[in-house]
């Protein structure tokens, strides 16, 4: 039998519900459970930070692009052409027909002759660079961190399988793509060989941040965007006698309609060569 004693001292052993011994390791296991849940929890939130990091990332790269993508957009490229004859023709006019004690003509062949080899300098200089672009790249990707010394020994020696070939003479697109998006990087480089060189041998002078050398600038920078489209945007410069195929508009206006050109002021913009016309020329009419 048991005794009262041992009755007694068991309910008070019990009187809490659970054994001391238990509820000490019940304690523990909740508090473990907590911490866990807290891990899992801290996990989940750096999982999502990261993600939402890269997602910012990836939206900031996006945003990069599609400035890029807007800017060296055709359409894009026709509304900035028609500001630059509003506006910084116009300021380049006035500042250098000052210069020329008002001889208007004198002002617009120089501004049209400085447009003009802008686009020449920029179509030559975008050929070659695509040229040398794709030719490096085939290289780099043919024979990889080599020497010119024994690359004639290798091209013998080493020819890729068909697959290879085949990837190589499709190269050119993407390297167009690559070169269109990177485009404006190279703008800085081509406005200073402009007035280093084509200006000096054009024998017009000008200072830096005037406003024939802010226009100069400008027309280089539209005629590169124009260079790297695929393909190429044109510019269609009229020549004296011609009879105005529609694309000209007169320089001024007058009652009676003249329709023989007699000095080109700005050209006609195309979209591509032999293209549709986005935006007219204009010229001074006889």
């Amino acid at each position: 039998m048991t005794s009262p004693n041992s009755r007694t001292v068991r309910r008070e052993v019990y009187d809490n519900g659970t054994p001391p011994l238990f509820r000490e390791s019940t304690e523990n296991a909740k508090i473990w459970e907590m911490e866990r849940k807290l891990n899992e929890q801290e996990g989940q939130i750096a999982s999502l930070s990261n993600r939402l990091s890269r997602l910012s990332m990836e939206s900031a790269r996006n945003a990069r692009l599609n400035i890029t993508d807007r800017s060296s957009h055709p359409r894009t490229i026709m509304n900035r052409f028609s500001e630059l004859y509003t506006y910084e023709w116009n300021t380049a006019f006035k500042e250098l027909n000052k210069e020329k004690n008002d001889d208007a003509k004198a002002s617009i062949h120089t501004l049209c002759t400085i447009l003009k080899h802008a686009y020449k300098f920029c179509r030559v200089t975008s050929v070659n660079q695509l040229s040398d672009l794709t030719n490096n790249m085939k290289g780099q990707l043919q024979f990889p961190n080599i020497i010119e010394a024994p690359k004639g020994i290798l091209v013998t020696e080493t020819v890729p399988e068909e697959a290879g070939l085949s990837i190589l003479s499709e190269i050119g697109p993407a390297v167009k793509e690559i070169r269109k998006r990177a485009a404006v990087s190279s703008i800085p480089c081509l406005k200073m060989l402009f007035r280093t060189f084509i200006m000096d041998d054009l024998d017009i002078k000008t200072q830096k941040d005037t406003p024939l050398c802010i226009y100069a600038d400008r027309c280089v920078e539209l005629c590169w965007l124009m260079a790297v489209q695929e393909p190429p945007m044109y510019l269609d410069f009229c020549r004296p006698g011609e009879v105005n195929p529609g694309k000209f508009r007169s320089y001024v206006e007058t009652e009676r309609p003249r329709t023989i050109i007699e000095t080109c002021v700005w050209p006609a913009l195309h979209q591509h060569e032999n293209g549709p016309v986005l935006m007219q020329g204009v010229a001074i009419m006889k």
